[in-house]
């Protein structure tokens, strides 16, 4: 019988592009922060033109254009697990995706080293309602 090699641990695989995590979105003045136990997050990839992370429940995936000075975002893809925990995490997902494929516009902090360190991304949903979705650097 032969000796076998050590098989080396697996190593995460990070995803490409500017990592975020929401801490509060809502219609304009009145955001919401994020429900406690729950983790919305997303990758910015300009290079790829995806826009990726998790939101609260499930992950979503979707394009993002910025040709020409504009910014949209989505339509948005996403896995479909039903979460019952904790309570409102679901419909707090659904308003998550819909605010994020609303996307109007966005602004981002510069510290002098040059990381960014937060962001705002401003929405409009077909209602008529505005809103922004606020970020930190994880």
């Amino acid at each position: 019988m032969l000796p076998q090699a050590p098989v080396a641990p697996e190593q995460p695989v990070e995803a490409p592009g500017l990592p975020f995590r929401v801490v509060s979105f809502g219609p304009t003045g009145s955001e919401q922060p994020i429900i406690e136990g729950t983790q919305i997050d997303a990758v910015f990839d300009q290079t790829g033109g995806t826009v990726s992370g998790t939101s609260g429940c499930n992950n979503y995936s979707g394009p993002m254009n910025t040709t020409d000075g504009g910014f949209a975002l989505g339509p948005f893809i996403s896995t479909a697990m039903a979460c019952p925990e904790p309570e409102g995490v679901m419909e707090q997902e659904a308003a998550y995706l819909a605010a994020l494929a609303g996307a109007t516009g966005f602004q981002w902090s510069v510290q002098p080293n040059s990381f960014i360190t937060n962001g705002q991304i401003t929405y409009a949903l077909p209602d008529g309602t505005t809103g922004m979705i606020n970020l930190v650097s994880p």
